[in-house]
């Protein structure tokens, strides 16, 4: 049987429809993916016929000492730019740092769904990657600084 690796994160969306117009009837996929992974590729494999085994490979874990590491970070003034690649950052930064430092700071997001996050968060996002790769999020940090 043939096994299809699977992307999560922000190419979620564009793996599921890229999955969606293929027949995947009697294919057999196995889905590594993080124990927070949103059920996106996992569903559009299914409803293209495929038989999916998910399995969690990794957990997103906090740091013992990740507030103390932010508040250090954050007090002798805040950095020009945060960088998110993922909902967990911005709901562990958030968690760890608190808003108010983040107040005065440029954000970037890696994509879509991160964004939505961040907002959700109370967040304002000043760029976003197009494509959501670490070069995008570069990309979309150089266009906004010429803003």
């Amino acid at each position: 049987d043939p096994y299809i690796f699977g992307r999560g994160g922000e190419e979620a969306e564009a793996l599921a429809d890229a999955l969606s117009k293929h027949d995947l009837a009697g294919k057999r996929v196995l889905l590594p993916q993080a124990a927070a992974a949103r059920d996106t590729v996992r569903d559009a494999l299914r409803q293209a016929g495929a038989s999916v085994d998910a399995i969690t490979v990794y957990r997103t874990v906090v740091p013992d000492a990740l507030a103390a590491q932010a508040r250090a970070l954050f007090a002798p003034g805040a950095p020009d730019w945060v960088t998110f690649t993922s909902g967990s950052t911005v709901r562990n930064l958030l968690a760890a740092a608190g808003a108010e430092a983040l107040a005065q700071v440029r954000c970037a997001s890696i994509g879509p769904a991160t964004t939505a996050v961040a907002l959700e968060c109370g967040l304002r996002i000043d760029a976003e990657a197009e494509p959501s790769t670490a070069d995008g999020l570069a990309d979309a940090i150089a266009r906004a600084e010429l803003r």
